[in-house]
């Protein structure tokens, strides 16, 4: 469960990246908006993912270092 955690917490600022440094100035710059919509969608489902994997490991007593 631990690799998924670090797994998706690299994915998931990876996507974050992605966002802001290729699919924002794409939509400020050229006025293609739809790569916002695809990577931000992706992004904030990695989030939710991330932060419900972190969820269970509170609940299975991990301790700060542990996650």
């Amino acid at each position: 469960m631990k690799r998924w955690v670090t797994l998706v917490g690299y994915l998931e600022g990876l996507s974050f990246l992605v966002l802001m440094f290729y699919a924002m100035p794409l939509k400020y710059i050229a006025g293609e908006p739809e790569m916002v919509t695809l990577f931000g969608s992706l992004h904030g489902g990695l989030f939710v993912a991330f932060i419900g994997l972190l969820l269970l490991g509170v609940g299975k007593h991990w301790n700060r270092t542990a996650l």
